[in-house]
């Protein structure tokens, strides 16, 4: 399986890197964001590879014996899994769809860390600091036209 997480991982960073090139070409002020952003997801994305060689080498092979679960359980868990993610997804497309982005994506961020164990201090302040990226980032300083949500169109 690890393999595939490195096979995926350097397929992101050619996609980051094409990004990049891409961005390159466009005006000085609308570059500026997607340049900072593609730069940290490309340093975290080495990371995350340079994480995952390593724990291949020390690993064992796939074939060992210190797997419990069954292939067939296994495939239900990640049957699971997958639904569970499409579910999340879902969610928060319709929450841009009713409350629009600078609304959803805090209170999804909230609702998701909640949910997954997270406390209320930390939910909150990251919730705070979504807010202030979409509303002050995008919405103040870039002037970016953000979906407002069927609701508050009304």
């Amino acid at each position: 399986m690890r393999k595939y997480n490195i096979i995926f991982l350097v397929v992101l960073l050619f996609i980051m890197a094409a990004g990049l090139v891409a961005t390159s070409s466009y005006p000085q002020r609308a570059r500026v964001f997607p340049m900072i952003v593609i730069g940290i997801c490309i340093v975290l994305l080495s990371l995350e590879l340079i994480k995952e060689i390593l724990n291949a080498r020390k690993s064992a092979p796939e074939g060992s014996a210190h797997n419990d679960v069954p292939p067939a359980q296994e495939a239900n868990i990640s049957q699971l899994q997958f639904i569970i993610t499409i579910t999340w997804i879902g969610g928060l497309a319709v929450m841009v769809w009713l409350l629009g982005y600078i609304v959803a994506l805090p209170l999804y961020l909230l609702i998701y860390l909640r949910f997954h164990g997270q406390k209320w201090r930390w939910s909150i302040l990251l919730s705070a600091v979504m807010f202030l990226i979409v509303y002050v980032g995008f919405n103040s300083l870039l002037k970016v036209p953000l979906y407002e949500g069927l609701i508050f169109l009304i």
